[in-house]
């Protein structure tokens, strides 16, 4: 009785979650924000420059745009020099960038035509993350945090020889990094 009860709630599951790719991260529940500060010592992730999962790829340039440290895009994209940008500073009242993990899935034919603008770059069998992220700001009376995008970023990703690498991110209207 038992083992059929257990069959049936397998069989009840989405199909997504009944095959759920291990590298997948999940999506956050409503509600909760991952942290990106300034440094590895007191932000969420534990990966930052580390290309092992699609989560540290995608934490990796989250990493680059709270921090503006440009040579940890370059590294996710695998395109040293790609982004020469100045070295100016956050403002000083920046405290942190939260995110959020919004949508997660394996690429199928079906859902590459899904991806808004998208490039030639995507194939079956990417991952695609999308990310919501907000900014931080120190502010009289303690932190506001309602500084952020109303879309997620989409990120594209591809795992080549172990390493996990960004093929593309931004949000629906704009796309980094350009076609050359």
């Amino acid at each position: 009785m038992i083992r059929h009860l257990a069959f049936v709630l397998f069989l009840a599951l989405p199909a997504g979650a009944q095959t759920r790719d291990p590298d997948l991260p999940p999506v956050d529940p409503p509600g909760h924000w991952r942290q990106m500060t300034l440094d590895d010592a007191t932000s969420d992730s534990m990966c930052v420059g580390k290309f092992d999962t699609p989560l540290c790829a995608v934490e990796t340039v989250i990493a680059c745009f709270a921090r503006k440290e440009w040579e940890l895009c370059n590294a996710a994209l695998q395109k040293p020099g790609y982004f020469e940008r100045s070295l100016t500073g956050r403002p000083v009242d920046f405290t942190k960038l939260q995110y959020r993990i919004e949508r997660s899935e394996v690429l199928t034919q079906e859902g590459i035509g899904r991806i808004p603008r998208r490039t030639d770059l995507e194939r079956s069998g990417d991952y695609r993350i999308d990310v919501l992220s907000r900014d931080c700001y120190r502010e009289i009376g303690g932190e506001n945090c309602s500084f952020g995008f109303s879309d997620p970023n989409i990120f594209t990703l591809r795992n080549a020889d172990g390493r996990w690498i960004v093929l593309n991110w931004g949000a629906r209207d704009f796309r980094w990094p350009a076609r050359n």
